[in-house]
């Protein structure tokens, strides 16, 4: 962590504490290695499976890029009503689909096809992949993890859409301990120090592992700890039970606000997550292809908004106030300005450097996730993937041509159609890989691109 980023969060802590009732009811990360972190999240979260709480119709009808007009020949049949599912409710890992909200973008898709496109909220991946297999949902925001568990079970569920590339979980350790220790993990990796954890299989044990091994740390020297749930990642601590954190990026924002904690690892950010483990996809927005079969235009139009709120956050991942003021009012009615700068903070980082995502899925990211959802034994290793028929590039680069714009990051930029079997990792994934379950590194393309 450089000392200007520093400063500039401790003076933002001292200057938000007056937002913390909002921020504590803002549920923010999905996890991107096998079940979300919702499903040991807050009880308040996932005591009620679903909630519909927006349409694009109620939507703040506003938006500060050129106008979002859809290209007068998308036109086509549509149900009445589509729903969004959102695992672990509003999330920055949904950005883009909230600007889309926001911004009334699906609002121009509503009124094209005479349909009503609303947000389903979910307290995290455990619920809401259900409720779209189900039907519930005709679409749904999730990672690649849950998504391929999905297919190799026998679901039909397709990647439209690449809505992130980043590591879903955030390393915090005691505010005390910041000015002598900073953001050296090998700081914290004498005997005497207690590593946590959210949970003993996911994205936060995986972080943990990783991070260990590559600053050559043994796991039983620090006594790995497993907390169980979200409530118990500040107490444990400020109590000094814990000295390092893997957790959610709500609980690392809401630690820095009440001066308890501070960020010593921001694996959300690419920048992070690629030396560690490669190119890693963070969510995608999915569908199934009995829908998009049946409605292919209205697909298209739903992609079309997305990647239009895509490219607004990306346009102004520096600006808060910006993402802000055309955020959906459901979503604001519970985050104060001041929380969401915080998030924004640590998260935002990722649209701003404009180097990761323009909404395709490149080959080697593709590679690298699946590479360490083998790895994390989200999926079984070996299983049979076809990429070309699991992420479909086809919709986000037709949304580039329907606004005849050219991609703005050359490379993220993926094939048309994604190869039929599941090429090599990168040299970060393979490294990852055999770090996670033992035994030489395999094979690998090298380094990764985007690195």
């Amino acid at each position: 962590m450089s000392e200007t980023c520093s400063s500039g969060r401790r003076a933002m802590r001292k200057h938000h504490v007056r937002f913390l009732p909002l921020i504590r009811s803002f549920v923010v990360i999905t996890v991107i290695f096998g079940t979300a972190l919702g499903a040991v999240a807050s009880s308040s979260a996932s005591s009620k499976t679903t909630k519909k709480v927006l349409s694009a119709k109620s939507a703040l009808a506003y938006n500060r890029t050129k106008k979002f007009v859809l290209p007068s020949g998308l036109k086509g049949s549509a149900p009445s009503t589509v729903k969004i599912a959102l695992g672990g409710g509003y999330a920055t890992n949904y950005m883009a689909l909230e600007t889309a909200m926001g911004a009334g973008f699906f609002n121009a898709v509503d009124k094209r096809f005479n349909t009503t496109i609303s947000f389903d909220l979910y307290g995290s991946s455990a619920t809401s992949e259900p409720a779209f297999v189900a039907g519930t949902d005709q679409f749904i925001a999730i990672a690649p993890a849950n998504q391929l568990a999905a297919v190799v079970g026998g679901q039909s569920q397709v990647a439209l859409m690449n809505l992130e590339l980043g590591f879903g979980a955030v390393v915090s350790a005691p505010l005390a301990d910041e000015a002598t220790r900073g953001s050296s993990i090998a700081a914290y990796g004498t005997s005497g120090n207690t590593w946590c954890q959210l949970s003993a299989a996911g994205a936060t044990n995986t972080l943990l592992v990783l991070l260990a091994g590559e600053n050559n740390i043994s796991l039983p020297s620090v006594n790995l700890t497993t907390i169980g749930s979200t409530a118990g990642e500040l107490p444990d601590i400020q109590s000094g039970k814990c000295q390092v954190v893997s957790g959610e990026a709500n609980s690392a924002v809401l630690g820095e606000i009440e001066q308890v904690s501070y960020v010593l690892y921001d694996a959300p950010l690419p920048t992070k997550t690629i030396p560690l483990a490669g190119e890693q996809i963070g969510e995608g927005l999915d569908s199934s292809p009995a829908f998009i079969s049946q409605y292919p235009k209205l697909t298209q139009a739903i992609v079309d908004a997305t990647v239009r709120g895509l490219l607004f956050d990306q346009a102004n991942g520096g600006n808060s106030d910006a993402i802000y003021k055309i955020l959906p009012s459901a979503m604001t009615a519970s985050l104060s300005i001041g929380a969401f700068a915080q998030n924004w903070q640590l998260l935002g980082t990722a649209f701003s450097t404009g180097r990761y995502d323009n909404g395709e899925f490149p080959t080697q990211a593709v590679n690298d996730t699946i590479s360490l959802d083998e790895a994390t034994k989200a999926i079984p290793v070996g299983s049979a993937l076809n990429p070309g028929q699991d992420f479909l590039n086809k919709y986000t680069i037709q949304s580039y041509k329907d606004f005849n714009e050219v991609p703005p990051l050359k490379q993220a930029v993926g094939p048309n159609t994604l190869p039929s079997v599941v090429g090599e990792p990168s040299l970060e994934a393979a490294t990852a890989y055999a770090a996670l379950l033992g035994g030489a590194v395999p094979a690998n393309t090298g380094p990764a691109k985007m690195r």
